[in-house]
């Protein structure tokens, strides 16, 4: 009797752990089937992007997204600007001889808090500040440009996001060269601007 009692202790021990282990087992399933509907929903979600990049800039190559490093193109351009200055209709001045330079194949961060007058910098330096005066020299590759001429080849990449989150850098550049520039620019004029 003592014999049977623990064997049926035995048998149900086992019972219990086989439960435990199925149990559990369905658990997990069904957390990696919600894991791959997920991944599932997300990887849908990124081919539809892709998609919609395709189907409107049909001739823009976009390649897989990873950080590949930055490479000095040939032929860049060495911004310096000296004295830029904005003044508004009003008077009031918003920038005030400000002077430095950015080198080709170089990233630049413009940094400081909310109405430090960053937004009104780029404007200015872009020759897109027509709601004031703007003063001072911007040469490109040591040669002095006017601001007006600068309008149609020069831009930013704003700080509010607007950009697509699923490009490179590169691409999002070609992108919106793409998209804003001259329907009889050529793939390689395209390429040396990018």
């Amino acid at each position: 009797v003592e014999n049977n009692a623990s064997v049926v202790a035995l048998i149900l021990l086992v019972l219990a752990l086989v439960l435990g282990i199925y149990l559990y087992d369905r658990r997990w399933r069904r957390t990696q089937d919600r894991l791959e509907k997920m991944a599932g929903m997300k990887n849908q979600s990124h081919a539809f992007a892709l998609n919609l990049v395709r189907h409107f800039m049909p001739s823009i190559k976009v390649d897989r997204y990873q950080f590949r490093g930055l490479r000095a193109k040939k032929g860049g351009a060495n911004i310096e600007f000296e004295d830029l200055s904005l003044e508004l209709p009003n008077g009031k001045r918003v920038l005030e001889r400000v002077t430095g330079r950015f080198d080709a194949g170089r990233m630049c961060a413009i940094m400081g808090p909310s109405g430090a007058g960053k937004t009104s910098f780029m404007n200015a330096l872009c020759g897109k500040a027509a709601y004031g005066k703007i003063g001072g020299s911007i040469r490109v590759n040591g040669t002095e440009v006017n601001f007006s001429a600068l309008r149609s080849v020069m831009g930013f990449v704003p700080q509010d996001d607007i950009v697509h989150q699923d490009l490179t850098v590169r691409e999002q550049i070609q992108f919106s060269a793409k998209l804003r520039g001259s329907v009889d620019w050529s793939g390689e004029r395209i390429q040396r601007i990018t």
